[in-house]
């Protein structure tokens, strides 16, 4: 199914009216938050539009979260509820100029569940502080089946940036780029693909691509898989955390350019019992070429990535495997970039795409303090937390019986209860409670939300959205 829906992409990719930066990447430009990394770093989502609030859990509807996402114009969206959504349908953005706040869920936060969440033919998208958690429940669906269908896709679509999401259970992969163009994934945990389908991660296609300080953990393979439709696809990965892989980490890349700076590998329970353990829980790259021509494998740049299990510092080429079986020492050298002396080089990335790059292991303990949907962690997250530092599992699949990589949502007691506050007053419907501009010392009864008063480049909104997790964002 995957490979169809992209086979139809593909024919359209060239034509797609995609609205990348321009003049990317200037000094100039506003970040779309504080701690904004990577090539998505700039958009701007919904700054300055209108205010949706969600107020109901329902699946469409006014006050539903179907009914702000499917509106139109600049918009953010806040929430006065906490807890799970149950959709009845595919939830889609296809109109960008869009934030999704889910920081302000008064509570312990939104869950999506049984259908995935699309960011489908658009541009310029913040999603931040959300779960989308897919699991089996419909799979069977004669009208709208979930087999072979991800928690989380982007489609088509362009500067867009994802922050401290939670992204699960998926029938195919659990969170992927279909085809995307300047889009960041960052501090966002890919997590227990059912292996009851496909327990893959995350299948990205497209050209400038960031992955940030994100855990990928309990997948089979594709922590992430890497791709592309224009033949030449650059996507920089860097401190990102990937735990308990049962076959491989990093793969695929046929025709890519590939940065893998300061990331964490580390082997768990599925790894090691795997028959080939030996070899693979020493590896965390597994280029692939198409149709067993090896002039399509990628090139790659690695740098300061770290494995318990082999001496990376020695040599990162250590930790790459090539599965062709013949010319391995040839072909491993052609994966490799280098400049006209032999000299390996990284793939050139604009001056200030980053702020910071952590060493492997710093990444390794801020991914532990913050990653995913962590203003409120819900219980499933703060299992896997604890499962990566202790290096153990609490689950295995209940047919596969692979450890840590479960069948079904049912394996680990399904979608957490999630508890819901009353939402801060807010008398002007602008966002932002009463108390809080009061104290700001702006007036609660006028819609001030759009205005610059407390910022030259956040409007007063935007402050006070950033306010609520500023102790998260260092």
């Amino acid at each position: 199914m995957k490979a169809l829906i992209i086979f139809i992409f593909v024919l359209s990719y060239s034509n797609f009216n995609f609205t990348p930066n321009e003049g990317l990447f200037s000094q100039e430009k506003k970040l779309a938050f504080p701690g904004a990394e990577g090539f998505g770093k700039y958009a701007t989502g919904g700054r300055g539009g209108m205010i949706y609030i969600v107020s109901n859990l329902n699946d469409s509807g006014l006050g539903s979260l179907r009914w702000a996402l499917e509106s139109k114009g600049p918009r953010t969206v806040i929430f006065e509820v906490s807890g799970n959504i149950e959709l009845k349908s595919r939830l889609q953005i296809r109109n960008g100029d869009l934030t999704i706040a889910g920081q302000t869920a008064p509570g312990d936060g939104i869950t999506l569940k049984n259908y995935p969440l699309r960011v489908l033919n658009t541009n310029n998208v913040i999603i931040r502080f959300l779960r989308s958690r897919l699991g089996d429940l419909y799979v069977d669906d004669p009208i709208s089946s979930t087999l072979n269908v991800d928690a989380f896709e982007i489609f088509n679509s362009s500067n867009v940036i994802i922050d401290h999401c939670s992204f699960s259970w998926g029938t195919d992969e659990v969170a992927s780029i279909a085809t995307g163009l300047d889009i960041t994934i960052q501090n966002s945990i890919i997590s227990e693909a059912l292996g009851n389908y496909n327990p893959l991660g995350s299948l990205n296609y497209g050209d400038r691509l960031s992955y940030y300080q994100n855990l990928y953990i309990h997948n089979l393979i594709r922590n992430p898989s890497i791709s592309s439709l224009s033949g030449s696809g650059l996507h920089d990965i860097r401190n990102i955390v990937v735990y308990n892989y049962g076959f491989r980490a990093i793969d695929n890349a046929p025709n890519c350019k590939v940065n893998v700076y300061n990331s964490y590998f580390k082997p768990g329970p599925a790894t090691l019992a795997h028959k080939e353990a030996s070899s693979i829980s020493k590896k965390f790259l597994n280029p692939t070429m198409l149709d067993g021509n090896s002039e399509t494998y990628g090139k790659f740049y690695l740098e300061g990535n770290f494995m318990p299990t082999v001496d990376l510092l020695k040599d990162q080429w250590l930790g790459v495997r090539l599965e062709n079986g013949t010319n391995q020492k040839l072909y491993l050298e052609n994966c490799k970039n280098t400049d006209g002396n032999g000299i390996l080089v990284p793939f050139e990335i604009p001056i200030g795409l980053y702020s910071k790059n952590l060493k492997a292991q710093e990444a390794y303990e801020e991914v532990l303090a913050n990653v995913g949907a962590s203003l409120v962690r819900d219980n499933v997250d703060k299992r896997l937390i604890n499962e990566l530092k202790t290096g153990t599992i609490t689950f295995k699949g209940s047919n596969s019986g692979l450890l840590g990589i479960i069948d079904s949502q049912k394996d680990v007691g399904g979608w957490p209860q999630l508890k819901s506050f009353p939402a801060p007053k807010d008398t002007d419907k602008d966002g932002m409670p009463d108390e809080w501009e009061i104290a700001k010392g702006l007036n609660p009864e006028r819609r001030d939300d759009r205005f610059y008063d407390l910022d030259p480049v956040y409007t007063n909104l935007e402050v006070y959205l950033n306010s609520l997790v500023e102790h998260i964002i260092k």
